[in-house]
């Protein structure tokens, strides 16, 4: 067994690593759960393009004044130096709503609507919304949407179409894998 003593305070017992590893979870568990963990995901995207203008110390800088969003200078330079693992932890959050909006929309691969605007907005604007026109068969596609369907396509218009295509582009690459054929 390894014992770890304190040096600075001799009156202490020895504690084993278990221990010390036991007390730092504890403590992880009564904390405060910190959103910054994945601010750097979200809003990789974003700094990616900024990138291409702007120094990590500046972008880091931006975000504090101007939305008091703490975000250091090393943490952004650590996601643009691994783009692939950036990109690809970046569609950890997208994939799943891309998948749902896939299989609801009978007609087109994640492939084509997530890197073509016109494809995208084809299918959305087919979604719930426009379903129904007075017509018994509009009715029925109605029906088959389901929330998840809905929500889906909202979200990848939120964080996907919001991204401007020339990054998309960038992007597709790195996560080309995942796409499927």
């Amino acid at each position: 067994m390894i014992m770890y003593y304190q040096m600075i305070n001799k009156s202490r017992k020895p504690a084993n690593l278990t221990a010390i590893g036991q007390t730092l979870v504890e403590h992880a568990h009564k904390v405060k759960l910190e959103e910054k963990r994945g601010m750097v995901v979200e809003l990789f995207p974003f700094i990616y393009e900024a990138s291409s203008r702007m120094s990590a110390r500046a972008i880091s800088r931006f975000l504090k004044e101007k939305h008091g969003v703490k975000l250091s200078a090393v943490t952004i330079s650590n996601a643009l130096s691994d783009p692939k693992k950036s990109w690809n932890r970046y569609f950890d959050v997208v994939e799943p709503f891309a998948k749902v909006f896939e299989k609801g929309s009978y007609h087109s691969r994640m492939s084509d609507f997530l890197f073509d605007d016109k494809e995208f907005n084809r299918m959305f604007d087919g979604f719930p919304v426009r379903a129904y026109h007075g017509h018994w068969l509009d009715l029925k596609a109605l029906c088959r949407i389901t929330i998840a369907d809905a929500q889906a396509a909202n979200i990848l218009r939120d964080k996907w179409v919001s991204i401007s295509m020339d990054i998309r582009l960038k992007a597709r690459p790195y996560i080309e894998h995942r796409l499927g054929k």
